[in-house]
């Protein structure tokens, strides 16, 4: 996973936007607007939405890279099943969109606040906590490897369990926590 390997001229590699409206550029062309990759990715001809560019049907590894199906990007045209009523492929699945669209929000969007932020890394922290054992130091993580180790799920639930109960409790005791602010 973490060696030099040969770049197919095929494949995706990571820009930034800057990087991307200058390729664009060097093209003679320009990146599409919000609307005009929306429209490319999830609307039919005749100006139907569909769910997915797809389609409506729930993603699969036919229409494209999922639940790191694969660790690294796969070229554009890599799933044919998966392009839209327009005919074009990789939308989803496999790395960023860039539009010329400045980011504004949407209507009902609601910018993370320094509490939310917070729950976000106290129930990370419980992950790390747990997985720490990895690396020696104890905790419920090393249940959890030992079962795997063992191929024992008694003994991997006897770890995943509580600490996925600390995570949720910590979630839901400090979005109390939140709300009883929030009305102050």
């Amino acid at each position: 996973m973490f060696r030099d390997l040969p770049l197919p001229l095929d494949w995706p590699v990571y820009v930034s936007q800057a990087e991307a409206k200058a390729y664009a550029k060097w093209e003679g062309k320009s990146l599409p607007t919000e609307a005009e990759w929306q429209r490319a990715a999830y609307c039919t001809p005749r100006g139907e939405q569909r769910a997915f560019p797809w389609g409506n049907e729930t993603p699969a590894a036919e229409f494209g890279n999922f639940n790191f199906h694969r660790w690294d990007p796969a070229p554009v045209n890599a799933f044919p099943a998966g392009e839209s009523a327009f005919g074009v492929q990789g939308m989803v699945g496999n790395g960023w969109e860039w539009t010329s669209t400045k980011f504004a929000p949407f209507p009902g969007f609601k910018q993370m606040c320094i509490r939310d932020s917070i729950r976000v890394a106290v129930v990370v922290s419980v992950g790390l906590a747990t997985i720490a054992a990895a690396i020696g130091a104890g905790g419920l993580g090393e249940f959890i490897f030992r079962g795997l180790a063992m191929v024992n799920n008694q003994l991997i639930l006897a770890g995943a369990i509580p600490a996925a109960i600390m995570a949720l409790s910590a979630d839901f005791g400090l979005g109390l926590l939140e709300r009883r602010l929030r009305t102050r």
